[in-house]
């Protein structure tokens, strides 16, 4: 709708898209700050996990469910799995992203 709708794609990314990106950067870098360690590309992190989310759930709309290949329960159990494991690592090692 973005062609038909004047400036609607640029209010909905500064409005929903922009908004939860920023979010999820600012957590990210407090959960890194809060274990002494920094993370080199927190934006590009951040735009991975919210990528993620944000695919499923276009699939979804886009193609059905039963086009993504499995419930949101499980994705949804999946993405914090590897989000903490991508964390935790980094953490651990001090390698920065």
């Amino acid at each position: 709708e973005g062609d038909r709708v004047p400036g609607l794609a640029d209010r909905f990314h500064e409005a929903i898209v922009r908004r939860g990106l920023d979010l999820s950067v600012r957590i990210l870098e407090r959960y890194a700050a809060e274990r002494g360690f920094e993370l080199a590309d927190s934006e590009a992190l951040g735009e991975v996990v919210c990528a993620s989310l944000v695919g499923f759930s276009l699939q979804q709309t886009i193609f059905g469910a039963r086009f993504a290949g499995l419930e949101d329960e499980r994705f949804i159990a999946a993405w914090v799995d590897s989000t903490i494991a991508v964390i935790e690592r980094l953490e651990r090692s001090h390698v920065h992203v």
